[in-house]
C-alpha cells in the first residue's frame, strides 16, 4: 500500500490512516488530527467559558463605537456589498422571527 508523510508528526504512514477530503488525501494523518480536533475544542470551551467583560470595559468598547460609527459604518457598507446574498438571507430569518411581513433591505438601518 502507498505510504505518505504526515506534515504534523513527520511520520511515514499508510494511506489508510489519513482522512480523505474532497478526493484527496489530507496532509495531517488521522491521529494528528484528532489531537488537533481535541486541543481546539479545549481552547473553544475554555474561550466560551470566559467570563464576561468587567463594567469599565464595557463602558470603553460603547465609548469607543460612539466616537467611531462612521468606521463601523464603512465596514458594514463593504461587507454588504461584499456579500449580498448573507442580508438576503439575514432579512428573510429575521421577518421570519419576528413576523414583520413587508420590510425590505432598502428599509433595514445601516448605521
Amino acid at each position: 500500500m502507498k505510504q505518505k508523510r504526515c506534515t504534523k508528526c513527520n511520520k511515514y504512514k499508510n494511506l489508510d490512516e489519513y482522512y480523505c477530503s474532497k478526493d484527496r488525501y489530507r496532509s495531517e494523518c488521522k491521529e494528528c488530527t484528532i489531537k488537533h480536533n481535541a486541543a481546539y475544542q479545549k481552547r473553544r470551551k475554555k474561550w466560551l467559558e470566559r467570563p464576561p467583560a468587567d463594567e469599565k470595559t464595557r463602558a470603553y468598547q460603547r465609548d469607543y463605537y460612539s466616537r467611531n460609527k462612521h468606521k463601523f459604518r464603512g465596514y458594514r457598507i463593504k461587507f454588504k456589498m461584499r456579500h449580498p446574498h448573507y442580508y438576503e438571507k439575514w432579512l428573510e430569518n429575521r421577518q421570519k422571527k419576528q413576523g414583520a411581513g413587508n420590510v425590505s433591505s432598502e428599509e433595514c438601518r445601516e448605521d
